[in-house]
Order: structure tokens, then sequence, then C-alpha cells
């Protein structure tokens, strides 16, 4: 009996680290953009609301960064859609390889990435995001026995008190990314509150 009873209790036990395994495996792969391996929308705006809240009870600085892969339609154009999978993937290397280790890197959607950076104001913003450009120039893509660089438009925001929710902070990084389309690509914008000035 007590045998039997031994055998029941390792079995229960086995059973419930296989599914506590299975159920990490499931929620990382919800939370993962399957191409590029970084944190999916969903796990953005998780993330996002999260440093959000802390925040408005700690009152540290929190800054975004939106930034756009430049003529990325000509890259599936010319070399095709797997070479425009590359560079997406490339992209989020050289992202990853710059920010610190607490910041949060995720596809936003299509060639737009999110950078989440707690504890980071404006200035500390654009040293992430001028490393990253940097990075990026200095570390061309090889495709199809050719080097090929590729560039970004950048956009950041930085908390402040009039912010509700996230996605306002992201739509005015996003106003500032399109700020640096509009400007000549390939540059960095910060967003400027005109009601503010």
């Amino acid at each position: 009996m007590n045998k039997k009873l031994s055998k029941t209790t390792v079995s229960l036990e086995v059973m419930k680290q296989v599914i506590e395994e299975r159920t990490h495996v499931l929620e990382e792969l919800s939370n993962t953009d399957p191409l590029t391996k970084v944190a999916n929308r969903r796990a953005l705006f998780k993330r996002g609301n999260f440093e959000l809240s802390r925040v408005n009870r700690t009152q540290n600085n929190l800054t975004l960064i939106l930034l756009d892969c430049d003529f990325f339609k000509d890259f599936n154009d010319e070399f095709g859609h797997l070479v425009g999978d590359e560079v997406l993937i490339h992209i989020c290397n050289i992202c990853a390889k710059e920010i610190r280790e607490i910041d949060f890197l995720g596809r936003y959607g299509g060639e737009e990435f999110l950078i989440i950076l707690p504890d980071c104001d404006i200035s500390g913003g654009l040293e992430i995001a001028r490393r990253i450009q940097q990075s990026l120039a200095n570390h061309c893509l090889p495709i199809k026995n050719k080097d090929v660089s590729m560039t970004l438009s950048i956009g950041l925001a930085m908390f402040d008190e009039k912010y509700q929710t996230f996605e306002q902070l992201i739509n005015d990084a996003d106003q500032a990314m399109y700020l640096a389309k509009e400007n000549g690509r390939n540059r960095i914008e910060v967003y400027q509150d005109k009601n503010s000035q």
C-alpha cells in the first residue's frame, strides 16, 4: 500500500512539473514574436502598462523609442521576403546588443519596433538610439555576396503627468518617428508637445 502511494505521489509530482514546464513554454510562445524572437505586441503592452503604473508610484523616468526600418519595402522588392525577414532579425539583434538589461524590446508591428526604457530620461534615450544607429551603420547584412546597409527612423517620447495611458505615450513616440521620416529618414526625433511651447 505504501509503495503504491509512493508511486502515485511521485507520478503526481512529475505530472505537476511537466504541466508547469509546458505552461511556461506556452506563455513564452504567446508573448514572443515568432520571426524575430523578441517580445510581441501583447507582451509590449503588458510590460508598458506595468512600467507606467510603476512610474506613477515612483515618479521615476520612462522613455520610449519607436523605430522603423527605412525603405523596408525596397528590401522585400529587391531581394524577396526571406531577406526582408533577415533584415528584421538583424535589426533586433543590433538593438538587443545596444540596450540595457532592464530595457524591453518588442516588435510593435511590421517593421516597427518599440523599446521601453525604464528609469531613463530623454538624453539617455537619445544615447541609446544613437548607439543603435551607429551599430547598424557599422554592421552591414551580407546578402547574396553583397553587404547591405539599412537605416532607421527613430522617435522618442518621455513620460510626464499628461499621459494617462501607455497608448498615448506610444502615439507621441510614433509622431516623432514620422517626423524623422519626413525630415529625411535615418535620423532621430524627440516628441515636442506643441501645447507646452
